[in-house]
């Protein structure tokens, strides 16, 4: 249990040093099965970042036990048990595929540490994210493309809130989901994004799009409109093979006060008069001078910058304000005000 960074924050755990930890079975082929947690002490995290969870498979039914059949397992924080803390928003984690053999012999409970199992042990498991029904595997050698970001998370419910609340103009046309890390974004507006979505293009480094590719092929079923590109911020060639943009999402792209005459000029490179974009921004390293720099250039190109927050916080999920996450929109100044109404 770590935060975004990967770092462990024992402070955090609070006065008792525990969180407590369920589990339940997700996927096409969990109808019948039934997940039993045993009731111990050591189960969930003991001021560590390490934690464990002993569970057994009680019951499945007929079609659970085909050969091809398979489920998930997704652990999270049990909130029956967890209130209000630190650890009330932590992401879910989904491992598998689990499969059920009928033929093989049942275990027994058993209390033995993991390093004391047999090596023959199978412990052979994928570990994923399951984000509004979109399964997500980060990376983290990949570096900053290859995880979920905070603002991510929070633009992620921002979209969600779009079409709850009847802003389906909002979202529409052409979608870049820009420089997009895992391709979360761009995967639930392919998949959620309504009719008016015509395409999605995720763009990201050339490196990092293998990953986004094998994102891709998790969600199958959801990528009928969604292509992938390359996209290094100022070039204006790889900006006209992705195309003009009705819709822009970002996340996190503020970062490196080096980059920022790149990434303004890629926006106004992928903007069209009537264009939005949302970026969702978290502070972490730059300043208020550094950030106002950033601004100005889109300024510079001709954009005008409302925040979301200020203007529109029925918007903004209750997550972006407890972990202080901000949502702007751009607007070509040609165009008319930027108006959410």
């Amino acid at each position: 249990m770590v935060n975004e960074l990967g770092l462990f924050r024992r402070a955090d755990l609070g006065s008792n040093g525990t969180v407590a930890v369920a589990c339940t079975a997700e996927g096409n082929d969990h109808k019948g099965v039934q997940i039993e947690v045993r009731d111990n002490a050591s189960n969930g995290f003991h001021g560590s970042g390490k934690g464990l969870i002993e569970y057994r498979i009680s019951s499945f039914d007929t079609l659970t036990s085909a050969v091809d059949a398979c489920f998930y397992l997704t652990l999270h924080v049990d909130n029956d048990k967890v209130k209000k803390s630190p650890f009330q928003h932590t992401l879910p984690l989904t491992v598998g595929p689990v499969t059920v053999d009928p033929e093989t012999p049942a275990y027994l409970p058993s209390s033995s540490p993991i390093e004391a199992w047999p090596d023959t042990t199978p412990m052979v498991h994928d570990s994923f994210r399951v984000l509004e029904g979109i399964m997500i595997r980060e990376s983290w050698d990949a570096g900053i493309p290859g995880k979920i970001w905070d603002s991510a998370l929070v633009m992620l419910a921002f979209l969600k809130n779009l079409a709850q609340q009847g802003k389906h103009h909002m979202l529409q046309g052409h979608v870049v989901d820009l420089s997009a890390g895992t391709g979360l974004l761009g995967l639930y507006v392919g998949s959620h994004g309504g009719s008016l979505v015509e395409k999605v293009t995720i763009t990201e480094l050339q490196e990092a799009i293998p990953l986004i590719l094998d994102n891709m092929s998790l969600n199958k079923r959801y990528c009928d409109r969604v292509k992938v590109k390359p996209l290094l911020w100022g070039d204006t060639e790889q900006a006209t093979e992705v195309g003009k943009a009705d819709v822009i999402v970002a996340s996190d792209v503020l970062y490196e006060a080096e980059f920022f005459e790149d990434l303004a000029k890629s926006l106004a490179d992928l903007a069209k008069p009537s264009t939005r974009v949302y970026i969702g921004y978290k502070r972490r390293g730059l300043d208020v001078e550094e950030e106002e720099r950033f601004w100005s250039l889109c300024r510079h190109h001709h954009f005008a910058i409302t925040l979301i927050n200020e203007t529109n916080p029925e918007l903004v999920p209750r997550l972006g304000q407890e972990i202080n996450v901000q949502i702007y929109c751009l607007t070509p100044l040609k165009a008319s005000t930027p108006s959410i109404q």
